[in-house]
């Protein structure tokens, strides 16, 4: 959730009341900062359709041996697609037929290819008018004021916007269209056109080239420049200088363009920020061929700065490196962390100091690296390298049967300590007639949400809480979800239990998308970095736990903390399913207790 956009501030922007639930949620669907769990899926209908098609052909053609990728994207799908409402409601033969054909076995090179032609005509079909469908139910659910539907419709619309070529940065900022919608009724309509709109627009993006020569003894830099630039034009990129891209687009001439040569490229796109996207792995392309056969060092785009036309309306936007590819690189508790780590890393010539050792490598390579693949590479290895062990056969069973429990130690708690930061961005008053939650000290993470989820369990507390958070209804709404979460036990399970099934399911993704880039070399550099940030988000987590269990119980054999952790998480699950003499309502209060999972 995002400071200012209180029902009243947005008000005072003029936007009408009934737009302010989408507007907030999709502010924070789109914010880098936001946590996780409210950022929007990448994965839709269309998207889970596709990939899973993908993944059939690439079993097909012997990019891999095994059945094993086609069944968890089969499973994924059919979960995704049995609870999408537009392809049950508009599209009720084929959502019963997708159900069947993804039920179905597919262990055979024949089944396979006929399930993948079922995917392909069903995309097809669904692909023409889907998203129209979706952006009207939205709309009905706009006027009938059905908050929970707003939220699950403006994600899913988020998550197909990013599947047409759309950026997240672009799409952050194009809700404001909304803007003076009290007073103008057309604003909707230009919101909503904007966003149908089938066609793409023309960009030229202009990259400043930023080269350093490998010149032989023989050559001069005035030759071996001139002999560089024949080669790059000779490749079909174009070359400009600064005053022959001013004259040609006065838009220009005012955007603080430096004099020097400009690899000027030519791109579709939905966007600004896409067009970049596009038009940097164009000049990649061309540059990595030249920097193979010793012509330039390698080229990277840090600190790059470029400039993307949009030549149908004759715009410009300045685009930095850093609006592109930036990270958000946050650690929950990250100073307690640090201090344990360090406590941790001294324990020479232990497993863990070993493990965190490669850990801190791989992860620095990735940040000092400007190519997208390798940032993805280095921080999949770092997790790889950490969870690897001789407990399973290979090395994505080690990372799912180690990772996933690990990341549900907290997953409550990091929901409630999320709400009480939205209520302080909302300048949500903590003061209660019988309860003072203490916000000055922010280190004090853990008491504050055990006092929070107390307010949520007492009637009275709880009723002088969701009046505080009407002022955002974005805020009311969670508020309301978090009560549930705080005071239905199965609720609370379930969501852990979900959580759970995600994480596996995205880090085989993850697993997918390292085999791609490593064998295929696949690059699609706008996605990449959402992905980037889940790995990294992993990661992160996961050393935080491990360091913690470490320090917590004097060990220091990784495989030891592994399995305790492991057998936290089988500890929770055998108590909610009465395996052992465990009492759910113990494990329960423990839950209330600070939000996290602490059994063994």
């Amino acid at each position: 959730m995002l400071k200012g956009h209180n029902n009243q501030e947005l008000d005072n922007k003029g936007i009408d009341s009934k737009y302010y639930l989408l507007f907030q949620v999709w502010k924070e669907l789109t914010e880098r900062k936001t946590l996780d769990s409210y950022q929007y899926r990448i994965m839709n209908s269309l998207e889970a359709l596709r990939e899973l098609s993908s993944v059939i052909g690439y079993k097909l053609n012997r990019y891999n041996n095994t059945n094993h990728n086609i069944e968890e994207c089969k499973a994924e799908t059919r979960e995704i697609i049995c609870t999408d409402p537009i392809i049950r409601n508009k599209y009720p033969n084929i959502w019963g037929q997708l159900r069947k054909h993804l039920s179905a076995r597919t262990e055979t090179d024949a089944q396979q290819r006929a399930l993948r032609y079922q995917i392909e005509y069903s995309y097809n079909i669904l692909s023409e008018h889907y998203f129209e469908y979706l952006i009207e139910e939205l709309e009905n659910d706009i006027q009938n004021s059905d908050r929970e539907n707003i939220i699950k419709k403006t994600g899913m619309v988020v998550s197909n916007c990013a599947s047409r070529g759309w950026s997240t940065l672009a799409l952050h900022n194009i809700i404001e269209i909304l803007y003076n919608s009290k007073n103008n009724m057309g604003k909707w309509d230009v919101f909503k056109n904007r966003l149908l709109s089938s066609g793409l627009e023309n960009y030229y993006v202009y990259i400043p080239l930023k080269l350093k020569l490998k010149i032989t003894r023989s050559q001069s830099k005035t030759i071996a420049m001139e002999k560089v630039h024949d080669e790059i034009k000779d490749m079909g990129l174009e070359l400009k200088t600064q005053q022959d891209i001013v004259s040609e687009n006065s838009v220009l001439g005012n955007a603080g363009m430096k004099e020097g040569i400009y690899m000027a490229v030519s791109v579709s796109a939905c966007d600004y920020y896409s067009a970049a996207y596009q038009a940097i792995d164009r000049c990649t392309d061309i540059l990595n061929i030249l920097s193979f056969y010793n012509y330039i060092e390698a080229w990277n785009v840090k600190n790059i700065v470029c400039w993307s036309v949009n030549c149908d309306s004759s715009s410009v936007c300045k685009i930095k490196e850093k609006d592109l590819y930036a990270t958000y690189d946050y650690i929950e508790g990250s100073q307690r962390i640090y201090k344990t780590s360090k406590r941790v890393y001294s324990m020479q010539n232990t497993s863990i100091h070993r493990k965190i050792h490669d850990v801190y490598a791989y992860t620095n390579m990735g940040k000092a690296s400007s190519a997208q693949e390798e940032k993805f590479m280095n921080t999949w290895i770092a997790l790889e390298s950490l969870c690897r062990t001789d407990v399973y056969e290979n090395i994505i069973l080690n990372v799912l049967e180690t990772v996933p429990p690990a990341l549900c130690l907290r997953y409550i708690y990091q929901h409630f300590r999320n709400f009480i930061e939205d209520c302080l961005r909302c300048t949500v008053d903590f003061s209660f007639t019988t309860k003072q939650i203490d916000t000055s000290l922010r280190s004090e993470k853990e008491k504050m949400v055990k006092d929070i989820i107390e307010v949520f369990n007492d009637s009275t507390l709880y009723a002088e809480l969701l009046s505080k958070c009407t002022v955002n209804d974005l805020l009311e709404q969670r508020c309301k979800e978090l009560y549930i979460l705080a005071t239905d036990s199965e609720k609370m399970f379930d969501k852990i239990e979900r959580h759970y099934s995600m994480v596996r399911k995205q880090l085989s993704r993850l697993y997918r998308i390292r085999n791609d880039i490593a064998h295929n070399a696949t690059t699609a550099t706008g996605t990449l970095m959402l992905y980037i940030e889940h790995l990294d988000n992993y990661l992160t987590s996961f050393v935080a736990e491990v360091v913690m269990c470490a320090d917590k119980k004097k060990e220091d054999n990784i495989e030891l903390i592994f399995e305790m952790i492991k057998d936290n998480y089988q500890a929770f699950l055998d108590i909610i399913k009465n395996k052992k003499n465990g009492n759910p309502q113990a494990l329960l209060s423990e839950l209330l207790e600070k939000g996290i999972i602490e059994l063994i």
